[in-house]
Formats: structure tokens, sequence, C-alpha cells
């Protein structure tokens, strides 16, 4: 028989894990939305920024001080938990 966690247990959980964002552009709209994501997340929300990924600026560059590993579609090569932002026009 399933029984449903207390809500209460589930979102403590969900206040500890961080919540990794890559997002999908670069120089323009994609440091915007990279900005946003540096900013200062709630209190028990923490973010993080592990990578733009932009098809004229990758394989090594630095945006924001955050790498850019790769071109759009290498957004394969990052694990499941990852939130991909759209930063393109």
């Amino acid at each position: 028989m399933f029984v449903r966690p207390p809500i209460l247990s589930h979102r403590r959980r969900r206040e500890t894990m961080t919540q990794r964002f890559v997002v999908l552009g670069g120089p323009g709209d994609g440091l915007s939305v990279g900005e946003a994501v540096h900013y200062p997340p709630a209190e028990g929300h923490p973010v993080a920024l592990p990578g733009f990924l932009n098809e004229v600026r990758f394989g090594g560059e630095i945006l924001q001080g955050v790498p850019v590993p790769g071109k759009l579609a290498d957004w394969r090569e990052f694990d499941e938990d990852i939130c991909f932002v759209l930063g393109v026009q």
C-alpha cells in the first residue's frame, strides 16, 4: 500500500536541495538570465549556475565567472536534475 509522506517533510527536503540551472544562450539575454539566477535566492532555496550553453562562445570560455562548456545541442551531457533556462531569442 502506498502511503504519501507528510507535506511538511517534503517541503523540508526540497528546501535543502540546490536547484541547478544551465542557461541556453550567452551575451545579451542569456547573461540577463544568468544574473537573475545569481541574484541571492530566497532563504532555504539555494540555486547554482553550473554553465551556459552557446553556439558562438563555448569550449572553455567564461561568462559571469561561469563556464560555457558546449553548444546548445550538448544539453544531453548534463545530469537529469538540471533545469534549462532559455536565454536566446
